[in-house]
C-alpha cells in the first residue's frame, strides 16, 4: 500500500531539472544538476559540408507548434543569464549589445510556446575594452511524469495527425529544377 502511495507521489509532484550552460573562449560546457554531462571544443574555423538536397517527405515543424502551443500542461521555466559581451571597437560593441537584448526576446517569446515562464532575469554587460564573449545560463524545469507522459502522447497524437494531413496531399505534381 506504501509503494503505490509513493508511485502516486511521484507522478504528480513536480521535482526541478537544473540546467547549466557556460561558454567562454570556445569551450561550452553543459551540466545537469552541476555535473559536467558534455564538454565541446569549438574551432574558429567553421567546416563545410554538403547535404543532399532532394527530400522524400516535406516536414512542417510549424504545425507541431502551433499545436503545442495549446497544451495546458506545459512545464515551468526559470531562467538566469549572464553575458559579457566586447570588441575591440566601442560601436561595434554597442550595436551587438543592442543586437543581443533583441535575440534574447525573441527567443524567450520563442520558449513561451513550450514552456510556462515563471521566472526571467538576464544581464548583458559591455565590455567596450577587450574582445571576449562569456555567456552563463543557469535554468530550473520543473516537470512531474504525468504532465510528461501526457505531453508525449499528446505530441504523438499531432505527429500522426499531420503526418495524414499531409500524406492526403498529392505531392507527384511537383517537380524539382535542377540549376
Amino acid at each position: 500500500m506504501y509503494i503505490l502511495l509513493i508511485i502516486l507521489m511521484l507522478l504528480f509532484i513536480p521535482f526541478p531539472v537544473i540546467l547549466d550552460f557556460f561558454y567562454k573562449d570556445y569551450d561550452i560546457i553543459l551540466k545537469l544538476y552541476n555535473r559536467s554531462i558534455k564538454e565541446i571544443q569549438l574551432f574558429n574555423r567553421v567546416q563545410e559540408t554538403k547535404h543532399d538536397l532532394q527530400r522524400k517527405h516535406f516536414f512542417f515543424p510549424f504545425d507541431y507548434i502551433r499545436e503545442i502551443k495549446r497544451f495546458h500542461f506545459k512545464p515551468h521555466l526559470k531562467v538566469h543569464a549572464n553575458i559579457i559581451l566586447g570588441l575591440d571597437d566601442a560601436a561595434k560593441t554597442a550595436e551587438i549589445f543592442g543586437l543581443m537584448n533583441y535575440f534574447i526576446q525573441l527567443a524567450f517569446l520563442f520558449s513561451k510556446n513550450f514552456f510556462k515562464i515563471k521566472d526571467i532575469d538576464y544581464k548583458i554587460n559591455p565590455d567596450f575594452k577587450k574582445n571576449i564573449l562569456e555567456i552563463k545560463i543557469h535554468s530550473i524545469i520543473w516537470i512531474n511524469i504525468a504532465k510528461t507522459i501526457y505531453i508525449v502522447i499528446s505530441i504523438l497524437f499531432i505527429m500522426i495527425k499531420t503526418h495524414n494531413k499531409y500524406k492526403r496531399i498529392n505531392y507527384k505534381h511537383l517537380k524539382y529544377v535542377n540549376n
